[in-house]
């Protein structure tokens, strides 16, 4: 079934946009299958087939962790569909229940960073279905993506990482209000996210909060 992208969730780095409109055009090949994962790779992704394995290899060890971390949380619409595409864009999906990913091929040699960047989205499919609150397009919900991708793949973190951008602005208050776009193409905002993410490790490493 075809997905309705009308404003997609994204996991980004400034000044990139999901490219929606050359993965609509794509051709996929299918690589695999796992119990709550189906991947695919765009033909022009040379090593395609290579990072969809790495996707394919680590997946339902994610998924597992992220159903533990959401207490025993069992999305709809399984099993994911992971499309690889060419580009650095990071990632997105039509919405936060929405469970079609499509994740960036980067440099095509990095499949852990695939695999970070497709939990991000997955644990975003996570909060819909846990219905607590967390929206996956606004700063609070797109931290909590981006912090638990970070503690399945600390070392993928790289040009994803916003706290720096909080802590050289003015420091506005992103905790009491969530900044309603911000995990949005077209809405992203690395102060509001930055906020969100100290405010999450705070409750984690200082308080002692468990995921």
């Amino acid at each position: 079934m075809t997905e309705t992208r009308l404003t997609p969730h994204v996991l980004t780095t400034p000044g990139q946009e999901p490219p929606v409109a050359a993965a609509a055009a794509a051709a996929y090949t299918k690589r695999g299958s796992t119990t709550n994962f189906t991947v695919y790779y765009d033909s022009k992704v040379t090593n395609g087939a290579s990072l969809a394995d790495a996707v394919l290899a680590n997946c339902e060890a994610d998924y597992a962790q992220l159903v533990s971390w959401f207490g025993g949380t069992t999305p709809a619409g399984l099993p994911f569909t992971i499309k690889i595409d060419p580009g650095t864009f990071g990632a997105y999906h039509a919405n936060c229940a929405a469970t079609e990913v499509h994740a960036a091929a980067f440099d095509e040699t990095n499949g852990d960073l695939v695999n970070f960047v497709v939990v991000a989205e997955a644990d975003e499919v996570m909060m819909a279905a846990q219905n607590l609150g967390w929206d996956c397009g606004a700063s609070a919900g797109e931290a909590l993506s981006r912090v638990l991708a970070t503690e399945r793949y600390p070392a993928q973190l790289g040009g994803f990482a916003t706290a720096a951008a909080w802590l050289d602005s003015d420091r506005p208050d992103w905790v009491t209000n969530s900044d309603p776009t911000a995990g949005q193409s077209g809405g992203f905002n690395a102060v509001s996210i930055g906020c969100s993410v100290l405010f999450i490790n705070y409750l984690h490493y200082q308080l002692v909060v468990r995921f």
